[in-house]
């Protein structure tokens, strides 16, 4: 089992936004909620979805996530949050991991995604993860390469760190969530809500490829989606602050596509394949949300 522990720190130590600060993790009991833990009904997050309830959840994302650059009560109304879903070319994953695994000499074994915004647009911008040989079983980051899914030619590159900067305090400074059905909008919270979720490769990423991509598959692509559930703190694990009742997170899952086929069924996978046809989640929040 790979501990979530990173030895290392997200971005360069000149780096002091509020946006990201990864800290040492684990999993640590949390104390009780009040509605969450109490009555008959638990929230869970669910670790599979049928293509029917991925396309459920995302659209629980838009009605719960907004983009709102004026701040909450000010300005123009709030608008959609657009292109919630990014495609990967699996070549240019491949060779993103290249980059990495040449740098480090040790192979890639997680992807880690940031939340970040260029204007109204979701902008996801990834990381990657290897071996510490220093901590048996655990990751670290790649902190010198950032990647980015190019919107002119939808290529996966490499970005400058100033750019991947911006996205990530766009997200927080622009999009706001409502975190209970009826309540009013509210800012992004670091120390509370998903800033980016990261996903082991061997037991998650290369078991979702292999179990859809066959020959029929020639174009493959690794597809993130924006989701969203109503969770309680504990379904999160090792986050940093309470919450007496469930709240809408912002949530991410991964489904393999031929192309702009998503590979995705309306029934859930049985024994022994669960990934063939799914989406993913269940990725790791910690960090940066971490205990």
């Amino acid at each position: 089992m790979l501990a979530m522990n990173f030895r290392s720190s997200l971005f360069p130590s000149g780096f002091r936004s509020t946006v990201m600060v990864v800290a040492l993790c684990g999993l640590f009991p949390l104390s009780v909620l009040s509605q969450c833990e109490s009555g008959d009904t638990r929230l869970r997050r669910a670790k599979f979805y049928t293509g029917p309830e991925l396309d459920a959840q995302a659209v629980v994302f838009k009605e719960h996530f907004v983009y709102d650059p004026d701040g909450v009560q000010n300005g123009d109304d709030p608008k959609e949050i657009t292109l919630t879903k990014t495609s990967i070319p699996w070549e240019d994953l491949l060779a993103a991991e290249v980059v990495v695994k040449t740098a480090v000499d040790k192979p890639v074994r997680g992807i880690y995604i940031h939340y970040g915004m260029d204007g109204d647009k979701f902008k996801p911008v990834f990381q990657f993860l290897y071996p510490d040989d220093a901590q048996r079983g655990d990751l670290k980051l790649y902190v010198d390469k950032y990647f980015h899914v190019d919107a002119t030619d939808g290529k996966l590159k490499e970005i400058p760190f100033i750019d991947c900067k911006k996205y990530l305090e766009d997200y927080v400074a622009t999009v706001n969530v409502i975190r209970e059905k009826g309540a009013s909008p509210s800012v992004i919270n670091p120390d509370e809500d998903p800033i980016a979720e990261w996903f082991s490769y061997p037991d998650n990423v290369n078991s979702l490829y292999a179990a859809n991509k066959d020959v029929s598959v020639t174009d493959p692509r690794l597809v993130v989606n924006c989701i969203s559930e109503q969770l309680c703190n504990a379904e999160m694990l090792g986050v940093l602050q309470q919450s007496p009742d469930p709240q809408f997170r912002h949530l991410l899952a991964l489904n393999i596509a031929n192309g702009n086929t998503d590979l995705l069924d309306s029934v859930l996978a049985t024994r022994p394949n669960f990934y063939k046809g799914m989406a993913m989640d269940l990725g790791h929040l910690c960090p940066p949300l971490c205990k």
